[in-house]
């Protein structure tokens, strides 16, 4: 925390304050002191991406690890996996609001966290959560807790 930086939202320029994680901070901090600057990627040639040059690689790595999953299936192992032919770059912040939910926070929290409506991620918490059944083995959890504190010996 303690950085401002402009975000651009519907056409609209604020400053925010972001929360960072500890591993974040420190990989920002790092840049800092080089001639990036702010920019987290960067292109081989040390230059900020654009959305073509990022895009070739991001379809590239898809592409291998559609392979590896077709490969581990005609091997007859069980996988369960998502085509990467559906994905884009965006679903990152879908995963980030998961893993984010998976950990505790909540639905104001996690909008706050990626600028999001708290509508917006709660609906993506609605969508994915339900289908990894991780918060239904945390509900468990607790209430055996619940009942092993409560119940007389």
């Amino acid at each position: 925390m303690g950085r401002t930086y402009l975000e651009s939202r519907r056409k609209q320029m604020r400053k925010i304050d972001p929360a960072l994680a500890a591993f974040m901070k420190a990989h920002l901090d790092r840049l800092k002191e080089t001639k990036a600057g702010a920019l987290v990627m960067l292109t081989p040639t040390g230059k900020a991406y654009t959305k073509r040059y990022f895009n070739e690689p991001w379809r590239e790595d898809c592409n291998k690890l559609d392979a590896i999953n077709a490969d581990a299936e005609a091997h007859g192992k069980n996988v369960e996996y998502v085509k990467t032919a559906d994905l884009n770059f965006h679903d990152n912040r879908g995963t980030a609001a998961t893993l984010l939910a998976e950990a505790g926070a909540t639905a104001p929290e996690i909008a706050e966290a990626l600028c999001w409506s708290v509508d917006k991620a709660q609906k993506v918490i609605d969508l994915y959560l339900a289908r990894r059944g991780v918060l239904a083995a945390s509900a468990i959890r607790k209430l055996e807790d619940y009942r092993d504190r409560t119940t007389p010996s």
